[in-house]
């Protein structure tokens, strides 16, 4: 069996400034790195919630913002409870 676990020196300096693109929407690269079910048990596929929280980050803020991007992503793709919560997941997926 292959051991698909993500350590975090595999993910550290892999994100970066530079956003994927797909059908026309910037997505962090740290997304492709997520596993999403750590954090929600709704059965969806990790590709579905990449796309559905980039399409909460890209979309227009106001000035201000109720959490840190960079702060989040770290902690949902390296699974930290600092600055992401299954609350917090869920309620972006919803």
């Amino acid at each position: 069996m292959l051991d698909k676990s993500i350590y975090p020196q595999d993910v550290i300096g892999s994100c970066s400034a530079s956003f994927a693109v797909n059908n026309g929407m910037p997505i962090d690269p740290c997304l492709h790195y997520i596993d999403i079910s750590h954090w929600t048990t709704v059965t969806i596929s990790n590709q579905f919630a990449t796309q559905a929280i980039s399409l909460y980050l890209n979309m227009k803020q106001p000035w201000w913002a109720f959490f840190d991007t960079d702060l989040f992503l770290d902690d949902l793709v390296n699974v930290e409870n600092n600055f992401c919560s299954r609350m917090l997941v869920n309620a972006l997926l919803a």
